[in-house]
C-alpha cells in the first residue's frame, strides 16, 4: 500500500513526498520483501522509465502476484505506451518453467 500512496502523491505533483517514500521503500527492501511491482508503479510515476522498467523485470522474475493487472493497471499505463512492453508481457506470459534461470530459483523457494 506504501506504494501506492507514492504513486499517488507522484500523480499529485508531490514529487518530494513521493521520492521519500520510494527512498524508504528501497531501503526496506534490504531487511524484508517490497513488491517490485510496486516498486515499478512508483518509479514510473516518478518519470524513472528505465528504473521502472528494471523493477518490472525483477517483478516478473519473482512471479509477483500484481503482475496479473498489468495490462490495464491505471497506475501502469506509461508501461503500455513504451515499446519495451511487448517483449515484457510477452516474457510475463511465457509459463514459468520456461522463464531463465533466475525466475526457477525464486519459484523453488
Amino acid at each position: 500500500m506504501r506504494g501506492l500512496e507514492g504513486v499517488c502523491l507522484a500523480r499529485l505533483g508531490r514529487d518530494d513526498e513521493a521520492r521519500r517514500v520510494l527512498d524508504e521503500l528501497l531501503e526496506r527492501r534490504q531487511r524484508e520483501y517490497i513488491d517490485a511491482y510496486a516498486l515499478a508503479r512508483l518509479q514510473l510515476a516518478l518519470g524513472d522509465t528505465d528504473r521502472a522498467f528494471a523493477e518490472l523485470e525483477r517483478a516478473i522474475d519473482e512471479n509477483v502476484g500484481g503482475l496479473y493487472a498489468l495490462r490495464f493497471d491505471p497506475t501502469a499505463d506509461g508501461f503500455r505506451s513504451d515499446p519495451r512492453f511487448p517483449r515484457l508481457l510477452a516474457r510475463y506470459l511465457e509459463p514459468v518453467g520456461s522463464r531463465p534461470a533466475a525466475m526457477s530459483a525464486v519459484v523453488s523457494a
